[in-house]
């Protein structure tokens, strides 16, 4: 198989194939998506997960995907290290639409896991206001549709960790504690 292929080569060529394998899995994963097979996606990118766990991108798609799929743990934020990795990496490593497809979708899931990752993910927002008017509507909607009113006040106060004068969330906060 190509693992076995790969352990043939020199150390430049092991890195060259690696590279090229996680971009022909990365671009798979795309298509599959595209085609309407997001479970075949999903496996591909945990496949790629397996090659390369750095891999940030594949990482976001891998959460996307799974909460697609209701087949998503705040846990796994953990157990891949996406919230560690964003805390080190560069903006212009990441697919920045896709981190605002995720975020979200991910702060949806009442954890401290969600609230670290929506902190990690901040200061690769050019405007971190872009990041609050992604987050604040789910504090409303967890307050009152789901009731989960501490995980919304939670989110409150962490978006006015980001901007303390924030009018929305000024008022949000005023009618959740009140």
């Amino acid at each position: 198989t190509w693992l076995f292929t790969m352990a043939q080569g020199n150390e430049a060529e092991v890195a060259q194939w690696s590279n090229d394998l996680i971009t022909i899995l990365d671009s798979e994963a795309d298509r599959q998506v595209q085609v309407g097979h997001p479970q075949t996606s999903l496996l591909i990118r945990h496949h790629l997960r397996d090659i390369c766990p750095e891999q940030i991108n594949n990482l976001l798609s891998l959460a996307l995907l799974s909460i697609e799929q209701q087949n998503f743990e705040p846990q796994a934020l953990e157990e891949w290290q996406l919230t560690t990795l964003l805390l080190t990496a560069s903006s212009t490593s990441i697919d920045l639409n896709l981190l605002f497809q995720v975020l979200p979708k991910v702060i949806e899931f009442p954890s401290q896991l969600s609230l670290d990752f929506a902190a990690a993910c901040v200061p690769h927002f050019a405007n971190p206001e872009a990041c609050i008017d992604l987050i604040l509507p789910i504090a409303n909607k967890t307050a009152y549709h789901f009731r989960r009113i501490p995980y919304a006040v939670a989110i409150a106060k962490f978006c006015l960790q980001i901007d303390p004068f924030h009018h929305q969330t000024l008022n949000i906060n005023y009618y959740l504690v009140h």
